[in-house]
Parts: structure tokens; C-alpha cells; sequence
């Protein structure tokens, strides 16, 4: 997690230093936002929400810092030496979900936050939750929230103007 928070305010640092364009608070943003979710993570097993399972906590932990890369169960499989099966029933049994829900969930969360908080581009926001295509990130985001990521965002303006 070091690495990554370390990466991340790196560049936030850059953005806030250099602001090479017209996106330079909304990509610090999302860079800080990157590092929130991070040191969340790492609170949630100081506070014992992982303690069930370690492998399972470096798997979620994997997930977390990794969100823009594939991921999948034969990588986990892999890269902690252990059975696909083997693997989706723990993690099952200790986050409540497959790691491929929660795969979606994270993902979903951090557009989400990304698109109430930024103005980055969909593509922007696809590149840094794994999505390459920015017409399944809407038809996925679509499916999970029932309404658009344009939509999502003119929700969320509206909600901040109000508080």
C-alpha cells in the first residue's frame, strides 16, 4: 500500500504544482480520492473488518491497489498459490461476496466517486477503474445504479448545490 499512496501523491504533488491544464484539480482529485480509498482499506483491518481470513485480506488489498488492472480468480489463484475454488469459497465466506462482485463493487464505488467529485471524462474515469471501453463502463454502471454516468453526475451536482 506504501507504493501506491506513494505513487499517488506523487502525482497529485505534480498536479498541484505544475497544473498542466484545464483538469489539473479534478485529476488531484481523483488522485486523492485513490488515497483516501487506500488508507481506508488499511483502517478497516486495523479495525479487524479482514482478520477472518489474511489471504483473503491480501487479496482484497491486491484489488484495491490494482483496480485499473485485469483482474481475475485464476490471477489470484497464481499470484497467492491457492485453487480457484478453494479461493471463491474463503473469500466468499469472509467478505460476503466473489471476488468477482467484489471486483465490481470497488469499481463502481470509485466511478462513482469520480464522477459526483471530478469532471474527468468517462474514458479518464474507465482508465483508472479498469475499463478500457467507456461504452461498457456506462452499460456496467447502467446495470449496477439503474441510471447513466451522466445522469449519476447531474444527481450528484444538483445534491451539492443543495447542501
Amino acid at each position: 500500500g506504501y507504493d501506491k499512496t506513494s505513487e499517488q501523491m506523487n502525482f497529485l504533488n505534480e498536479q498541484l504544482s505544475t497544473q498542466p491544464h484545464v483538469k489539473w484539480s479534478c485529476r488531484s482529485r481523483s488522485f486523492l480520492f485513490q488515497v483516501i480509498d487506500i488508507l481506508n482499506f488499511y483502517y478497516q483491518k486495523y479495525v479487524n473488518v479482514y482478520q477472518q481470513d489474511p489471504c483473503v485480506w491480501e487479496i482484497c488489498q491486491y484489488i484495491n491497489l490494482n483496480l485499473s488492472s485485469k483482474l481475475s480468480l485464476e490471477l489470484f489463484s497464481k499470484l497467492f498459490a491457492t485453487n480457484r475454488t478453494s479461493l471463491s469459497e474463503r473469500f466468499k465466506a469472509s467478505v460476503g461476496m466473489t471476488p468477482s462482485a467484489y471486483i465490481k463493487e470497488r469499481r463502481i464505488s470509485h466511478i462513482k466517486h469520480l464522477l459526483a467529485f471530478t469532471e474527468l471524462s468517462l474514458s479518464e474515469i474507465g482508465e483508472q477503474v479498469g475499463f478500457k471501453d467507456q461504452s461498457y463502463l456506462s452499460k456496467i454502471f447502467m446495470k449496477e445504479t439503474r441510471i447513466t454516468p451522466s445522469q449519476y453526475r447531474d444527481i450528484m451536482k444538483v445534491s451539492r448545490c443543495q447542501n
